[in-house]
């Protein structure tokens, strides 16, 4: 007795129309996806290396036991005495330091001590600059103690780089449209910068075209901060 193959040929048609629908879903999402992506993300990211300047200074620090928050106007931070049973290494691992005063065992905040130096020396530069800390040298120096016992002061050796910030706005107004390397020249003749790499996203950009947009939305700045 022979028996009737019956093959399913509308099923296998359904299922092939099925995956044709999913493949154009799929572009679809993938297109949209990549329209967002270029409108959130920027085409052309400028990275920029500043111009480092060194400098040093002898800085006179306050600290002041009774004090609650750092005073900028005066140079002095608070201060508090290790009491006995504290481990040095705790108190360190804790961001404090401990100041070479002789028979006192007092501390400080290292980035309030960072705070002032930074800010006494930002003022004796012109202009406005970006300081970054190299080294602090609080040891090599003489700390006297307060007529009343709660204050002490003394000098602090402080080594420094700094740069000038980028005017990201003004910058990007200028070179928008512009040729890549008239841009990059333009902006290599502002004072403190060093070098300048201009980076277009995603990277085959580049090869379709060497201006830079039109839209300054579409220009970012970043620093190279080595």
């Amino acid at each position: 007795m022979d028996v009737e193959r019956v093959i399913p040929v509308k099923l296998v048609q359904t299922s092939k129309k099925g995956r044709y629908l999913m493949l154009i879903f799929l572009s679809s999402v993938l297109f949209l996806f990549c329209l967002v992506l270029f409108k959130i993300w920027p085409i052309v990211t400028i990275l920029v290396l500043p111009e480092f300047y060194p400098v040093e200074q002898l800085i006179n620090i306050k600290v002041d036991l009774d004090l609650k928050n750092i005073s900028l106007s005066t140079n002095t931070v608070p201060g508090k005495a290790m009491m006995v049973g504290d481990e040095l290494n705790e108190i360190i691992k804790s961001g404090y330091i401990v100041l070479p005063i002789p028979s006192e065992r007092v501390v400080v905040n290292i980035s309030h001590l960072k705070d002032i130096l930074v800010n006494e020396l930002s003022k004796k530069i012109p202009g406005e600059v970006v300081v970054l800390p190299v080294e602090i040298d609080f040891n090599s120096y003489e700390w006297m103690k307060g007529p009343s016992g709660r204050t002490f002061s003394g000098q602090v050796y402080f080594r420094a780089k700094y740069y000038q910030p980028i005017q990201s706005n003004k910058w990007s107004r200028e070179i928008s449209g512009l040729d890549k390397e008239i841009a990059r020249e333009i902006l290599l003749a502002k004072s403190g910068v060093k070098e300048v790499s201009i980076i277009y996203f995603p990277s085959f950009f580049a090869n379709l075209s060497e201006k830079l947009p039109t839209n300054v939305n579409e220009i970012r700045f970043a620093l190279d901060i080595k």
